[in-house]
């Protein structure tokens, strides 16, 4: 509970102009956060809500023991029939060190009623019964029946280690009681966290949410529900950037219903406003004058947002900060989050693992709740990585990326000042990799062709997994990778490829011919670090294995690259002068 707590912290911290303005009826100025834990009147649903727990579910079956196991055969693609399993005995939780392939496993069991499997693998899986596939129900859960059944298990592993962790049967009654309950808390979290986002809540309403926090019965739930209705919940909202003059503002609203977009060119008038009914809502602004700030504030119901602002000044000098790996380590993102918060950045960048859990509609609200102060203020481009892909299981669908991000391709291209920048997403097939002659290959050949690419004083590739790495025992990077881009370095100028998927930072600059080109993973924003070990092969500059954010420094043709930790500090720099 203790990250929901820090996201909800720096949510408060984005800071707002002209706050003092709003009525009793709008939400706190997020800089007033410090009354959200003094006030006496509000101290006591702070304290409740800090003890939130996640329900959970409960399994009468679990099956560790007595495995069959083999490796799938290198030809194998994303779906697969069924077919005889014969190997090692193998007890759960297992892994193995077989990257970018497929892992079979096989026991006989039998179910004791009609409900599901909770199927928990590195990285997804899919599962047949008695010969035949069985779809997933939602995120790990595949519906059952009773019986004995022959279980075959396919592990789909895009890492570098993986293979079956746990095998749960939960009962139909268990699942329901399970999925209203988790509704129940969702519900009640946001209804608490609106509470504390008023500016003047009223008495009865916190000894409501007190009493509710304390006993969440449905009688109380739905009378705080109620009491909190007129004033929707907004997560975001988050800026990108289309082109030069076109910039899109995304919001996520609790429900569908009427949300207005004001905005202006001064922060006292705001005479311009675009309406939609919608939920996950994004609003394009078009043909924005160059250089010039533009100002803006979401009206929902009875919430008004916060004054944002931003410029539409792409010219250099500038900086950004790029990062990866996210991927649900809530506290430390928010730390490095915050830090952004001091940061002067003409926009962001993140390679992918956004979320831990792609099909996980929450993950993507923390994510975005935590990202939302510093990209409501400046554009950031958000890259997809495997663990993004909701259902990459069934039909390598990001269903939740698409619509919060980008549609697909989710490939793209965009310039920034005298950079050009090409990200590149190898997660679309199985295994990973952008194959010769493939929509995207043809793509971003055509890229490097291009007047915007050619006419870049400097030129990055980006892309989630990397090409070289050594933080990851028994990992070298991706050599689909390797071979795409190392015939192509010298000719297209390629400066920079950055990437994560390995959670750590590392550095590696290699000639080829009169091009020098620099390989980072930046892959420390959130999730849990590699252990010590790292490989022997290939023998990077740098490794680094604490959580970081880099940013790039670009002055015409000077550029300066620094590593910051999670408490700003300074761990790794480099200048270059072209």
């Amino acid at each position: 509970m203790k990250y929901l707590v820090f996201g909800l912290m720096l949510f408060f911290l984005a800071g707002c102009k002209n706050e003092t303005q709003r009525t009793a009826s709008t939400f706190r100025a997020f800089n007033e956060i410090d009354s959200a834990a003094t006030s006496p009147l509000l101290n006591p649903v702070y304290e409740k809500y800090k003890s939130l727990k996640l329900p959970e579910i409960s399994s009468t079956e679990k099956w560790k023991e007595g495995w069959t196991f083999m490796t799938g055969s290198p030809e194998e693609t994303l779906q697969a029939e069924a077919k005889p399993v014969s190997g090692e005995g193998v007890n759960l939780p297992h892994r193995v060190n077989k990257p970018d392939c497929a892992l079979w496993y096989k026991k006989e069991i039998t179910i004791p009623s009609d409900g599901y499997l909770l199927i928990r693998a590195d990285d997804g899986a899919q599962l047949f019964l008695n010969g035949n596939r069985v779809n997933r129900f939602t995120e790990n859960y595949f519906p059952v029946i009773r019986g004995n059944t022959e279980v075959i298990v396919r592990v789909l592993n895009n890492a570098m280690s993986g293979g079956l962790r746990d095998v749960s049967f939960i009962s139909a009654e268990s699942f329901s009681t399970y999925s209203q309950k988790l509704g129940e808390f969702f519900q009640l979290k946001q209804a608490v966290e609106k509470i504390l986002l008023l500016r003047n809540p009223k008495p009865d309403v916190n000894d409501l949410a007190v009493q509710t926090l304390a006993n969440p019965v449905v009688e109380s739930l739905t009378k705080l529900t109620i009491a909190v209705a007129d004033y929707p919940y907004i997560t975001g909202p988050w800026l990108q950037r289309e082109s030069r003059d076109d910039f899109r503002i995304t919001a996520w609203i609790e429900k569908d219903t009427s949300v207005q977009l004001h905005y202006g060119f001064s922060p006292e008038r705001l005479e311009k406003y675009l309406v939609k009914t919608c939920s996950r809502c994004t609003f394009t602004l078009k043909n924005l004058p160059a250089n010039s700030t533009v100002f803006y504030e979401l009206h929902v119901g009875k919430t008004v947002s916060p004054q944002y602002s931003f410029s539409t000044d792409a010219s250099k000098p500038f900086s950004f900060n790029i990062w990866a790996d996210s991927q649900s380590g809530w506290d430390n993102f928010a730390r490095n989050m915050s830090n952004t918060l001091t940061y002067s950045d003409a926009c962001g960048i993140g390679i992918g693992d956004l979320v831990g859990n792609g099909s996980n509609e929450q993950e993507w609200r923390m994510f975005f709740n935590l990202l939302s102060p510093s990209a409501a203020n400046k554009p950031y481009y958000l890259i997809a990585g495997n663990h993004d892909y909701d259902g990459y299981y069934d039909d390598l669908n990001p269903a939740h990326y698409k619509q919060l991000i980008k549609d697909r391709p989710t490939y793209q291209c965009w310039t920034w000042g005298n950079c050009a920048f090409i990200a590149l997403d190898p997660n679309e097939r199985f295994p990973i990799g952008i194959p010769e002659g493939s929509e995207q290959e043809r793509w971003f050949r055509n890229q490097l062709q291009s007047d915007q690419w050619k006419s870049a004083t400097w030129r990055f590739v980006l892309i989630h997994q990397p090409p070289y790495s050594q933080g990851w025992s028994g990992y070298e990077g991706e050599k689909n990778i390797r071979e795409l881009l190392e015939p192509v370095i010298a000719s297209a100028k390629i400066d920079f490829v950055v990437s994560g998927h390995t959670h750590d930072y590392e550095r590696l600059t290699k000639d080829y011919g009169n091009q020098r080109t620099t390989f980072l993973i930046v892959g420390g924003a959130g999730g849990s670090l590699e252990p010590e070990e790292s490989s022997r092969l290939p023998k990077m500059d740098t490794v680094i294995k604490q959580h970081h954010m880099g940013r790039f420094f670009i002055n015409g043709t000077k550029l300066r690259f620094e590593v910051r930790g999670l408490e700003n500090e300074l761990l790794d720099f480099f200048e270059q002068i072209k």
